[in-house]
């Protein structure tokens, strides 16, 4: 989409122990499959067993927010996030916008007027029809603009993906019953947890992948982190500075 920034929002209706768990994973993935990605955490029901962040000459993002996990992703919360897009926005620090990803947890559906800038809007959902209404109320705002953002959908809960796939064709269809034309759905994935490994985890501060890095949670991860934040290379962007001043609504 752009040359610099890259934004995904994401969205989830998992219950709040479960959706700090999920974004954790997702953060660490995300920082793996590309090591500049920014992650914001805008969701007020996120918890986050973050550390003090050390400041990194190699990127300048380090001075931002806390880390998480093994290999110190970044974190910002926000006003962390107000920071960086103020100094983003200053010419010297070019470097900060720099084929960066920016990975943003939100609770609330962005306005339209936000939408030019995501490269796509995902979600992570329970695997039951609840899900369905949930993601509809968040696409409105897409129906009211008529801008279509690419909708990435990834299924929480579910250990098979045959079975999650199964259910995001169910949302797929009722989705497009409802609004007709609209954006491109896009399957992003499943992810289960074992409940007793993720009570170890938590009870030893540790990120669940870091605690358990060989496990089936960890191939799923990887695989919902690359279908979740593939690049679009169709899309058209939008100038960098308006996309920061846009970001802010957020």
């Amino acid at each position: 989409m752009m040359a610099g920034l890259l934004a995904y929002a994401l969205m989830s209706n998992i219950p709040k122990p479960l959706r700090g768990i999920c974004a954790e994973t997702i953060i660490l993935e995300a920082q793996e499959l590309d090591p500049r990605t920014l992650s914001v955490n805008l969701d007020a029901d996120i918890r986050l067993p973050c550390k003090q962040a050390r400041a990194s000459r190699e990127d300048p993002a380090s001075r931002y927010g806390k880390a998480l996990g093994a290999p110190d992703a970044p974190v910002l919360d926000r006003e962390d996030f107000k920071d960086f897009l103020r100094d983003a926005g200053k010419q010297r620090n070019a470097e900060l916008l720099r084929d960066r990803p920016l990975v943003i947890f939100i609770d609330k559906a962005p306005v339209k007027e936000v939408l030019p800038v995501l490269e796509a809007l995902c979600f992570l959902v329970n695997p039951d029809h609840a899900s369905i209404p949930f993601i509809y109320n968040a696409l409105k705002s897409q129906n009211e603009s008529g801008m279509h953002v690419p909708v990435r959908i990834a299924i929480a809960g579910e250990p098979a993906i045959e079975k999650a796939a199964e259910f995001f064709l169910i949302i797929r269809k009722e989705l497009e019953d409802l609004r007709g034309k609209g954006p491109e759905f896009i399957f992003s994935g499943n992810i289960h947890f074992n409940q007793d490994e993720a009570e170890l985890a938590m009870g030893f501060n540790l990120a669940f992948i870091d605690a358990f890095k060989n496990g089936a949670t960890h191939g799923q991860a990887k695989y919902m982190a690359k279908r979740l934040f593939a690049r679009d290379l169709t899309r058209a962007g939008i100038p960098e500075q308006d996309s920061l001043n846009l970001l802010g609504i957020l």
